[in-house]
């Protein structure tokens, strides 16, 4: 690139390499420079401007300042160019206010580029502050209708907490419907009525009616007969007419007394370490409201009983008696029948035998029916009164459940009465 001039009243912006100076120049001549720098014009300012080169001096007549204040004056020394014809100096003489003020002499493209940099750094710090305040206030304001909301609903959300666990207990097993409670006691009655008329004759017994009221209160569990006393029950049996119907009172209620967990402990025909840690309870204290929370608390812990009992808690069905857990008491429960119906029993090895294992079988599947009742929320009631027709033998027991809240008893399934 080859010298070139600049116009009078242009502006001659000197690049060499990657740093730029800026100078306004008023001129009445040319200015020179080699092919090394590359000239832009821009306005005009009031500066003077003069160019030596190696080979011949130039010197530009320059205007006069327009302003008449201090003249500032700066070499370039040693500006070395690849060109054939070096600049050897630059003298530049400028006109500035007399005020102090900052010169707009130029800024390099370092100095730009910091500038940028600083600037875009500190407005990211601004827009992290920034967002920074708005993410606190929002979590604060969220914080504070949270707690509000809390407190405004803590009595709703305990009563909704308490509904939603007492949901998941009731529904650790499915409740069973009354048709089938209704089933399993007639199938009882019947098993029961099968064996007594199997297995007892109704010749007349050389024995006693204090004698045999005596073997059925030594026989007598905590549970009461009913409206029948152990006399009455001992006069039944021996009588021919209403033997049969009495003993079959007399069966049904050794079984059904047994079911429950204010049997004695060593004939009760319920799991025996179920038994066990009933009998292990203190006592219910004497005061206001103690039994009813006794009895909340013993119906749900039946209930989670009863669902850690089955092997296979997926079904969510009826525990399973084992039989292993009820033999001692089953043993118990046929000495008391021995004891007492021993001498209506039809002689005989062959009968003796048969006896002893129908009977067995009538006392187990009595277990299932009490594990059933146990497994259940609520409380049971064998029913053996006769309710206004005393000529009757109530031989097999009404079932009724307590119902929580209320006072009057829920009849499931009837009596019979002979």
């Amino acid at each position: 690139m080859g010298h070139n001039g600049v116009a009078v009243n242009d502006v001659a912006k000197v690049k060499r390499g990657v740093s730029t100076v800026i100078y306004t120049v008023q001129t009445t001549g040319t200015f020179y420079y080699d092919g090394t720098y590359t000239l832009i014009t821009a306005a005009p300012t009031n500066f003077e401007v003069s160019e030596t080169t190696a080979t011949n001096s130039l010197s530009s007549t320059t205007a006069s300042s327009t302003s008449s204040s201090s003249t500032t004056s700066f070499s370039s020394a040693s500006l070395s160019s690849t060109s054939s014809s070096p600049l050897s100096s630059i003298s530049v003489a400028r006109s500035r206010p007399s005020h102090s003020s900052t010169s707009s002499s130029g800024i390099s493209a370092g100095e730009t580029a910091g500038i940028s940099i600083g600037t875009f750094i500190a407005g990211l710090a601004l827009a992290l502050l920034g967002f920074w305040f708005c993410m606190n206030r929002r979590k604060h304001s969220q914080g504070h209708r949270s707690r509000k909301s809390h407190d405004n609903n803590t009595y709703d959300g305990d009563k909704q907490g308490i509904s939603q666990t007492s949901t998941r207990e009731e529904t650790l097993l499915d409740p069973v419907d009354d048709s089938t409670l209704k089933s399993t006691m007639a199938k009882l009655n019947s098993f029961i009525d099968q064996h007594v008329l199997s297995h007892y004759h109704e010749d007349p017994i050389q024995i006693s009616q204090r004698q045999l009221a005596q073997a059925i209160i030594d026989r007598r569990s905590k549970n009461a007969l009913g409206d029948m006393s152990p006399d009455e029950l001992a006069s039944l049996m021996i009588a021919p007419a209403t033997r049969l119907h009495a003993i079959r009172h007399f069966v049904a209620w050794v079984i059904l007394s047994h079911t429950g967990l204010d049997a004695q402990p060593d004939a009760c025909l319920l799991p025996r370490y179920i038994v066990t840690f009933y009998n292990a309870f203190p006592p219910i204290e004497r005061q206001a409201g103690c039994e009813e929370a006794f009895e909340c608390a013993l119906s749900q812990w039946k209930h989670l009983s009863a669902f850690l009992l089955v092997p296979n808690r997926s079904f969510r069905e009826d525990p399973k008696v084992d039989e292993t857990q009820v033999r001692s008491a089953i043993d118990v429960n046929l000495k008391a029948f021995n004891h007492v119906l021993a001498p209506f029993v039809i002689n005989g090895p062959v009968n003796n035998h048969d006896w002893e294992k129908n009977l067995r079988a009538i006392v187990f599947a009595g277990a299932e029916l009490g594990l059933t009742l146990f497994s259940q929320q609520s409380a049971w009631v064998f029913d053996w009164k006769h309710h206004g027709r005393s000529e009757a033998v109530v031989v097999f027991p009404a079932l009724l459940e307590k119902v929580k809240g209320r006072s009057k008893l829920r009849i499931v399934s009837e009596a019979v009465m002979a």
